[in-house]
Parts: structure tokens; C-alpha cells; sequence
């Protein structure tokens, strides 16, 4: 009976964290992963963000792929961020950090790469942050919905069930 008061706990606060933000938590699913390993560079220096890091299954892939690089994710829903904050404190990585903050008002001003998985309205919303604060080298990774106005200096189509599309934006190249 606790088991299922805290399921329905957790449930009811998804449902209710989806219909303040917009959208509800969505893991970036494994063979998308390895897709992201096919255009993402072999190397990269300074931080990785994620913004809308939901679960945090990227914060831990990038994390894999890029084992010297600092990663932060940002998250509003309250049971994703939660469950994110204990696999890092179970996995014992140091170098991953999650913060219960709105992606438009997270400091991407340092990082070398941010990842997005964001829905249209959202990914609207943020192209003048990008513009304004990311710095002029820094890669930005979009997981299916692009960025209004800006032109992909990669755009890559997965090999997944819906061919969703990967982009790749350098600010400097918009």
C-alpha cells in the first residue's frame, strides 16, 4: 500500500509539473545516443550543459563520452530532477551537477556545448538567450525540434524507428 501511495505521489507530481511546464520529462532513448555519437566531436574542453535535462540519462552519457568535461543539467520538474540528483549521488561522479532551475535563466555563458531535447515553443524562447549569452564557440546540440532562424551547420537524420533529426548549430556560423 506505501509502495503505491508513493507511486501515485510521484505520478500525480509528473502530471502536475507537465501542465505547469509545458511538457513533461523525456529521456533521450538509446539509439538516439548513438546516433549523438556519430556527429558529436571526439573531444571537447570546458562545460557541457543540458538544458531540460529531465532524468538525466544525457547528463551521464555525455558524461561517458566526455569523462574530463564538466556537466551540468538543468531541470524544473520536480521528480526528474530528484531522481537525477540520485543517480549522480549513487554513481559517485563528481563531475556532474544538476540544478532545479528554468532553462531560461540557467548560466550558459562558460559552456563549450549545450544540449537541448526541448519542444518548439521552447526552443523559440531560447533562441535569443543562445544568441545573446552562449559564447561564440561554443556548439549547440539540438535533439529533433531546431532552433527558429538559425541555419544547422550539421544536420544528421537517426536511424531510429522516427528518423528524428539531430542539429548541430556554431553560433559564430548562424
Amino acid at each position: 500500500m506505501i509502495v503505491l501511495c508513493v507511486f501515485l505521489v510521484l505520478f500525480l507530481s509528473i502530471v502536475i509539473a507537465t501542465m505547469v511546464l509545458g511538457i513533461s520529462p523525456m529521456p533521450t532513448s538509446f539509439s538516439m545516443q548513438k546516433e549523438l555519437l556519430k556527429v558529436l566531436p571526439k573531444t571537447i574542453e570546458g562545460e557541457i550543459i543540458d538544458l531540460g535535462s529531465g532524468f538525466g540519462s544525457m547528463l551521464f552519457f555525455l558524461a561517458k563520452k566526455y569523462p574530463t568535461a564538466k556537466i551540468i543539467g538543468y531541470e524544473r520538474s520536480p521528480v526528474a530532477y530528484l531522481i537525477s540528483k540520485v543517480w549522480i549521488f549513487i554513481s559517485r561522479k563528481k563531475h556532474i551537477k544538476v540544478h532545479f532551475q528554468s532553462i531560461y535563466s540557467a548560466d550558459i555563458s562558460s559552456a563549450a556545448m549545450v544540449f537541448c531535447y526541448l519542444f518548439p515553443n521552447a526552443m523559440e524562447k531560447l533562441e535569443s538567450r543562445l544568441k545573446a549569452v552562449v559564447n561564440e564557440r561554443a556548439l549547440i546540440v539540438s535533439h529533433t525540434f531546431r532552433i527558429p532562424n538559425w541555419k544547422p551547420c550539421l544536420q544528421s537524420v537517426a536511424s531510429n524507428l522516427y528518423r528524428d533529426l539531430i542539429y548541430l548549430y556554431k553560433k559564430e556560423l548562424r
